[in-house]
């Protein structure tokens, strides 16, 4: 067995592919799960943008496609860049107690992971903070965050994801339409692990490798069964944060978006915690209601359509395409 820490750890085989259960499942093991024992989680999500817990999805996500495309975009409890889930993407969580002797340490979880990448052929490495490389491109992209006495290091390796979606869907708004920007976009060089593998290894064996190496070939006594209450309590997770606009969106770090209409009027707003909350308008037209109609609007479809329904000189639903899409 590969080991993390000097501790037992224990694993919750969780087969949903729900990106809201599984951000909330994480966040209830680290939070109120209270075991004497380390956990590893694999998971994986259907398609889904993941973006960190202080980035700003409208800037770091391509919204159009996201939006036609009816891809969710979730915000996770965990820093680090914005990545794209399918059913190709694997994803490890460790929730472990000793926060002194891992805090910053990456090495600790990912040197075992790469260790394993190895007994299976490849040859991978580690290279800046939370990168696991194969030559110059990434396999994995990993964060970490702390609660307490505890902390998570969540890691996300790119098996067999769709590269093609994954661009589409990270591809960066135009710079000059956004300032106040605090987070980095990183979205470069990512591969699949499954162009690297001598075998045809599947993603399900994958998981089960990982498994057999991380937690032991006793599998079935170090599990953890979530019981009724524990899912209980997980759903309801969903239902007050990961599942609403405000965990979302309304999380969203302040900034300035510029955005020309119909060659008639440039619209700077200044939105903070995901509503307007300041808008300039440069038009030779009476711009007074359309003005009162976007401040105080949440930046999102439903909230514009309701707040300027009585602008009758403007094509309401060109002006939110343009706004928002």
């Amino acid at each position: 067995m590969k080991e993390i820490g000097r501790d037992v750890m224990l694993t919750i085989i969780n087969n949903e592919t729900d990106p809201l259960y599984n951000l909330a499942l994480e966040e209830y093991v680290l939070k109120y799960l209270n075991l004497d024992e380390d956990i590893l989680l694999l998971w994986q999500n259907k398609d889904s943008v993941v973006i960190g817990v202080d980035q700003n999805p409208f800037r770091e996500v391509n919204y159009p496609f996201t939006h036609s495309n009816k891809i969710p975009v979730c915000r996770r409890l965990t820093g680090g860049e914005t990545v794209f889930h399918d059913l190709g993407t694997l994803n490890y969580s460790f929730i472990v107690r000793n926060v002194k002797e891992n805090q910053n340490n990456f090495n600790t979880f990912m040197d075992p992971i790469i260790d394993i990448l190895k007994d299976l052929g490849v040859n991978s490495h580690l290279e800046n903070k939370g990168d696991i490389c194969l030559e110059s491109l990434r396999v994995s992209v990993n964060t970490q965050s702390f609660y307490r006495n505890k902390m998570i290091h969540h890691g996300v390796l790119f098996f067999n994801t769709n590269l093609d979606k994954l661009d589409k869907v990270l591809e960066v708004p135009d710079l000059n339409e956004f300032e106040f920007d605090k987070v980095i976009v990183k979205h470069i060089g990512i591969t699949n692990l499954k162009e690297y593998f001598k075998d045809n290894l599947s993603i399900k064996q994958l998981k089960k490798y990982l498994l057999d190496n991380l937690i032991g070939d006793d599998l079935h006594d170090k599990q953890y069964k979530l019981d009724y209450i524990d899912k209980t309590k997980i759903k309801k997770i969903v239902k007050e944060k990961y599942g609403t606009w405000e965990w979302n969106f309304g999380k969203s770090p302040d900034f300035i978006i510029k955005k020309e209409f119909d060659n008639r009027m440039m619209i700077t707003l200044i939105v903070k915690k995901g509503v307007i909350d300041r808008v300039s308008i440069d038009s030779y037209e009476n711009v007074i209601a359309l003005i009162k109609g976007l401040e105080g609007s949440r930046f999102n479809e439903d909230d514009l359509k309701q707040n300027l329904q009585f602008c009758s000189s403007i094509d309401i639903e060109k002006l939110i395409k343009t706004l928002l899409y």
